[in-house]
Order: structure tokens, then C-alpha cells, then sequence
């Protein structure tokens, strides 16, 4: 998987325009075939396009594109740089929630990079740091090598995304069984909730363990290749996760309405992405150790 931590220089083709730039238009044929040539570009831009452009001049576009970071050239083809994508999808995202919703945030949620190997984001709320969660395991899972690590490893409290998201959390799983990844959930938290919740994830071939005697902890780990994320629950929301779990004691007797405020309120989430190798390597080995006990 690709450094997340780099900065990626936007590139936007021009809205509402009718006449495209050069680069419009690659931008527009390489989001919807990649990788391609220059030649393949320059055909696809004369007959899609009907532009009248050199090969020299197709080239030197691809260039600048490459030196922005935007577009990636392998093997003497061209793509859409992932980080480049992520970094859009983030900025897009953002516009949405803050251009077309029905209320004005007081507060924008912000992004920084923090120290080589380290990058960090702020969320508004839990569904919406565990939906990139995803994300960037996924990229992880999709590009991984043959002979590379494929243990996802999980540590946290109450495993309550199939209660946040049922399906988005389910396609998660099996998007990582069909790139072979073999998942490993240590669970702190062993009410009647977490008992269901493990049948869940048993079902979707995880290896899942429920941690005897549990132990209170703030913070949600997933390990992955050389990478580890984590975000912290503020004292209150975790709080009050955990007198949700105590009080459900079936599913009948559970107040969704309760957790889907919980997880959609309005609290400032940071998720950290860490790219160290030593460190990730430590935390899958305490995390794997616990599948060994008999």
C-alpha cells in the first residue's frame, strides 16, 4: 500500500465549462479506463473528444500530471494516483456534509499531517471515522503482494459497527476474505450484545475472541502490513457505550434509536494513521498471541 502521509496538490477538472482543458480531458478518460498509454490516451481524446491535439502535447500534459502527484505512470501507462482519489473523496465528502445539510456547522472538521509516517483526521462522529476505517484497510487488502502479511488484526471495545452500519460492515468483511485476509478481532466487552455480535462476525469467517476477564479500553486498533489505525473515545461517548451494552441485555430489548444517536452525535473523532513497520509487527504479535491460548 501506497504512504498515505503524502501531500497530494488537487486537480479539479473546470466546472461547467463546455470547452475542456487538455488535462480535463485526460483526467475524464483515465477515471473511466486505466492503466493507458499515451497513444491509447491520445486516441480516446481525438475520437471521444473530437480535439485536434499532438501526441507531444498529450505527453506533456501526462508530465505535469505526474509531477502534481495526480496521476501515476507505470510501465509506460498511466493512472489515477490513489492518494490523489482519497484526498478528493475526503474534500468532497466535506462539501457535502457542509454545503447540503440542513444545519451549519459551528465547527469544520480539519485535516493535518502529523510528523513523517504519521497522518491524522478529524471526524464529526464515530460512523463517519469508521466508514474511512474501511477505506483505507480496503486500499491496504486490494494491493497487497503474494507474499506479503495478510493479518488484519483488531483490538477494541464492543464491536458495534454491524449495529452502525449492517451492510456497509458486512461487504467490509467479505471484501477482505476475497482478498485473503485473515481477520483476528480481540473484543474487550462480554455482555449478551457482544455474544450476538461475535456470532456475527464468526459468520463472516473472522477469528474473534471475546477477552476473559475484559478490561476497560478507550481505543479502537486495527494492524495491518506496516500500518496501524487507531482512534480514542472521548470519556463521555465511551461512557455511555458502555451503559448501552450493560442495558441491552437481548436484541429485543435494544433502543436503537439510543446507539444510532450515539454513534451519529455531533463529537470531535481523531484517527490516526501510523506508518511503522517495528510497531505494527509488536502489536500483531500480542494481538495473535491471544488466538494460541487453548
Amino acid at each position: 500500500m501506497a504512504k498515505i502521509s503524502m501531500a497530494v496538490e488537487l486537480f479539479i477538472p473546470e466546472y461547467g465549462k463546455t470547452k475542456k482543458t487538455l488535462q480535463d480531458i485526460i483526467m475524464i478518460i483515465l477515471a473511466k479506463e486505466f492503466p493507458l498509454t499515451t497513444g491509447e490516451i491520445a486516441k480516446r481524446a481525438k475520437g471521444n473528444f473530437k480535439v485536434g491535439v499532438t501526441f507531444q502535447a498529450i505527453r506533456k500534459s501526462l508530465r505535469a500530471l505526474v509531477e502534481k502527484k495526480v496521476l501515476i505512470e507505470k510501465d509506460k501507462a498511466f493512472l489515477v494516483n490513489k492518494e490523489y482519489i482519497l484526498e478528493l473523496r475526503r474534500l468532497s465528502d466535506q462539501f457535502l456534509r457542509n454545503y447540503f445539510t440542513a444545519e451549519r456547522k459551528n465547527k469544520l472538521p480539519t485535516w493535518s499531517s502529523v510528523g513523517e509516517g504519521h497522518t491524522s483526521y478529524v471526524f464529526d462522529n464515530l460512523l463517519q471515522a469508521d466508514k474511512f476505517w474501511g477505506e483505507v484497510v480496503l486500499d491496504w487488502a486490494r494491493n497487497l503482494k503474494e507474499d506479503e502479511d495478510r493479518r488484519f488484526c483488531f483490538h477494541g471495545p464492543h464491536c458495534w459497527y454491524p449495529l452502525g452500519h449492517l451492510g456497509t460492515e458486512s461487504d467490509f468483511l467479505l471484501e477482505l476474505k476475497e482478498n485473503k485476509v485473515k481477520s483476528y478481532y480481540l473484543v474487550e466487552g462480554n455482555t449478551p450484545l457482544d455474544v450476538w455480535t461475535k456470532e456475527f462476525y464468526i459468520e463472516h469467517k473472522v477469528n474473534y475472541r471475546i477477552n476473559k476477564p475484559w478490561r476497560e479500553l478507550k481505543a479502537a486498533i486495527g494492524v495491518f502490513g506496516e500500518f496501524i489505525i487507531q482512534f480514542d473515545y472521548p470519556g463521555t461517548t465511551y461512557r455511555k457505550i458502555e451503559e448501552f451494552y450493560k442495558k441491552s441485555s437481548s436484541l429485543s430489548g435494544m433502543n436503537m434509536a439510543a446507539i444510532a444517536r450515539l454513534l451519529k452525535g455531533n463529537i470531535e473523532i481523531k484517527l490516526v494513521v501510523i506508518n511503522n513497520q517495528t510497531i505494527a509487527l509488536k502489536l500483531k504479535e500480542d494481538i495473535f498471541s491471544f488466538f494460541r491460548k487453548r
